[in-house]
């Protein structure tokens, strides 16, 4: 079927718009939330964990697609690390149908997050200058259970990327590691406190995320929203301490 968007943007051409085109914001009235969940589905999430992954993400999708606030606002793009990294680009929270995902592989973590960051910052130009919407600063939700194995390069190109973003608020990004070693092994990557999410609870992850993203979507363009806060709440555990960056362990 003919793209109905195409005579309103008639510059934009070729297969990879039509595809951009074929998901529009559901209000372009509102500003738009961009969030990325990034998600390890590496080899020990078998079994339990990978199960409360996926009824924690059908939980996010059922809550947010029916909010009032988020239905409008919200755009989702889920990111997966395992055998491979695989993007799945941002569309409507009311048209999100999350996959059934499955455990296997590795930890490509700084990989992910470097396809999460140019794909989302792709998608950020094409709202704001094509379809002349407002976007919200990105915001990037990642867990994982154990130690990344990408490449050293790798892992200081995305801590890299990450500070960038970070000191000029052009993002944010929360880490969260499921127990005391994967916290210490995120913490290099972020310039934020990593969560201690605790008993590998990953459905409290996904609610977490959706608390968030309520947050975010409430404010404006020029606001800077501290998620750390709500997140201490939620939580509600012991979390460590945030270490000295010039104690971390390099790469």
């Amino acid at each position: 079927m003919r793209n109905p968007f195409r005579r309103v943007f008639p510059r934009l051409v070729g297969p990879r718009m039509d595809r951009l085109l074929r998901e529009p914001p559901t209000n372009s009235s509102f500003p738009q939330c961009l969030a990325n969940l990034l998600i390890d589905i590496s080899g020990s999430m078998l079994g339990q964990s990978i199960d409360q992954v996926n009824r924690g993400a059908a939980e996010f999708v059922e809550q947010l697609s029916h909010d009032p606030v988020t239905r409008d606002t919200l755009q989702v793009q889920l990111v997966t690390f395992g055998d491979t990294v695989k993007v799945r680009p941002f569309v409507p929270i009311t048209r999100l149908t999350p996959p059934t995902f499955v455990a296997s592989g590795f930890t490509p973590l700084a990989e992910a997050i470097l396809k999460a960051i140019k794909r989302t910052e792709k998608h950020s130009e094409f709202l704001g200058t094509a379809a002349e919407v407002d976007v919200l600063k990105p915001h990037y939700f990642l867990f994982s259970d154990g130690i990344p194995t990408s490449e050293p390069r790798l892992c200081r190109k995305a801590a890299a990327a990450i500070k960038r973003r970070e000191d000029a608020k052009q993002a944010a990004f929360y880490g969260f590691g499921v127990n005391d070693a994967a916290v210490k092994a995120l913490q290099p990557l972020f310039r934020r406190q990593v969560f201690l999410l605790g008993d590998q609870d990953f459905v409290q992850f996904f609610r977490i995320v959706s608390a968030s993203v309520l947050r975010v979507s409430s404010s404006s363009v020029s606001d800077d929203v501290d998620l750390s806060p709500l997140i201490h709440n939620m939580l509600q555990l012991p979390q460590p301490k945030r270490p000295d960056p010039k104690r971390l362990p390099g790469w």
